[in-house]
């Protein structure tokens, strides 16, 4: 059976372009311009988070583990995106639904609705420490 498959497999006529298309075959103009506007976005955004990260790393007084457990509130090793806006609310900011959810987006990396220690850490600490 196995060389059967590896002869089938073998023989098989490819079912994928060989010579990639140009660029601007693929894709208008428009698009490409707003695609890299995207792109450049992200990753000014992303410049930013990591400069946040840093100055949080480098303050001496902020400790991840104390910040996770002012926000997990039940003290169950974890904290859901209701309990991230009822802590964020008591601190005087009013996120909208939407900012809520993006930061369990960004922050909740098994997609369970919650947010564990290990992914708070994981958020909060500076990905290049150089």
């Amino acid at each position: 059976m196995n060389y059967e498959l590896s002869i089938a497999v073998r023989n098989r006529s490819p079912f994928f372009v060989e010579t990639p298309l140009p660029i601007d075959r693929l894709f208008s103009l428009d698009t490409r311009r707003k695609m890299n506007k995207v792109l450049s976005l992200c990753l000014e955004n992303e410049g930013i988070f990591e400069n946040l990260r840093r100055k949080l790393h480098n303050t001496t007084t902020f400790e991840i583990k104390d910040a996770f457990d002012q926000v997990d509130i039940n003290a169950e090793g974890f904290f859901s995106g209701k309990t991230l806006e009822s802590f964020l609310k008591a601190n005087d900011w009013y996120p909208t639904q939407r900012e809520i959810n993006c930061l369990m987006a960004a922050l909740d990396k098994n997609k369970d609705g919650r947010v564990s220690y290990i992914e708070f850490a994981h958020g909060l600490t500076p990905k290049n420490l150089i």
